[in-house]
């Protein structure tokens, strides 16, 4: 087994009555996403401990256990911090693509506020993506701070898993919502937050975040699915969903990570990714000052800054949003 040092957010008692989950998810995985765990293992533990644990992805050890009956070869799983040690009202799988990322029909997301139950459960929707969290106009409601320190963490794992030559992860996002009396929700809020989550500022949400699926690396399979996948949707003459695949190199998908969670969930100011060790300080094209640069969807990778961004209106959206942030083309109007 491989371990790495502990989150830096402390851990309450779990157990039947307590309302709690586990501390701790077991999950399989395939020798291929072992192999890639392995190779990360070393600068994933000197990354941890540098941040004294003060990160978003969390994997404790690596454990492998032979079967019994013949040719069964070996399983492998790993054991991870449980990022939603409550039962979450709702949950999201954000990537920032935009390529096959809806899960519900879009008359099925009126329905999501009306089945709330006392428990802060919802009806059984399963985990949302991007799309999802687009169209009900979503954002994290928390204080200054704690976007500030989210803000921090997100783009230093992110820059991480980059260095790593890592794509496809997703930022988990888990809402639960907190009932009672004012003394009790308190109560349950601060418990909650020594979890791990982050109470919303009218302090009847709890949010919870962890990065998941970190065991992809960008290889030649990576490569020709970008190919395929781009010329399919040009060939479709749909040249703007090429944009939005996951199938990215792990610089531009790491950009574009980041620009979709600040933009789009955090709505904080982003000033881009560190330059890799070795870069030139200034990219060709870009302003001398970084901070020239506006944030948010006018920072995507390639996207030119513009004076006057393009105001369009989502499908089945509530509110407006300007040009897509994952392209400097404005496709969300389709």
């Amino acid at each position: 087994a491989a371990a790495a040092p502990a989150a830096a957010h402390p851990t309450g008692p779990t157990g039947e009555g307590s309302g709690l989950a586990s501390r701790f998810i077991v999950k399989q995985i395939s020798p291929a996403e072992k192999r890639t765990l392995m190779a990360l293992l070393p600068a994933y533990e000197r990354y941890v401990a540098v941040r004294g644990g003060d990160s978003l992805i969390a994997y404790f050890g690596c454990h492998s256990m032979s079967l019994r009956w013949r040719w069964s070869g070996k399983v492998y799983f790993v054991v991870m911090r449980n990022f939603l040690p409550v039962r979450a009202w709702l949950t999201f799988d954000l990537k920032g693509a935009t390529a096959n990322r809806r899960a519900l029909a879009a008359h099925a997301l009126r329905r999501i506020h009306q089945h709330a139950g006392a428990d802060g459960a919802s009806a059984a929707y399963g985990t949302l993506r991007d799309w999802e969290w687009l169209d009900v106009s979503m954002s994290v409601d928390v204080s200054d701070i704690d976007k500030a320190r989210l803000s921090e963490t997100i783009t230093a794992d992110a820059d991480f898993l980059r260095s790593q030559g890592v794509l496809d992860y997703s930022l988990l996002v888990g809402i639960h919502r907190v009932d009672g009396s004012v003394a009790d929700r308190e109560a349950r809020l601060a418990s909650l937050v020594a979890l791990g989550g982050y109470a919303s500022t009218d302090r009847q949400r709890v949010y919870f975040f962890g990065i998941i699926d970190v065991l992809e690396r960008h290889s030649m399979r990576w490569k020709l699915q970008r190919v395929a996948l781009t010329t399919g949707y040009h060939a479709l003459l749909r040249p703007q969903d090429a944009d939005g695949i996951s199938a990215l190199p792990p610089a531009e998908y790491a950009d574009r990570f980041c620009t979709f969670v600040h933009s789009e969930v955090l709505h904080a100011p982003y000033a881009g990714l560190p330059p890799p060790p070795g870069a030139p300080l200034t990219p060709p094209g870009t302003p001398a000052n970084p901070q020239a640069r506006a944030p948010g969807p006018d920072a995507a990778i390639g996207a030119p800054p513009k004076a006057e961004p393009t105001t369009r209106l989502l499908a089945g959206a509530p509110t407006t949003r300007r040009a897509h942030w994952c392209c400097s083309r404005d496709c969300c109007s389709r």
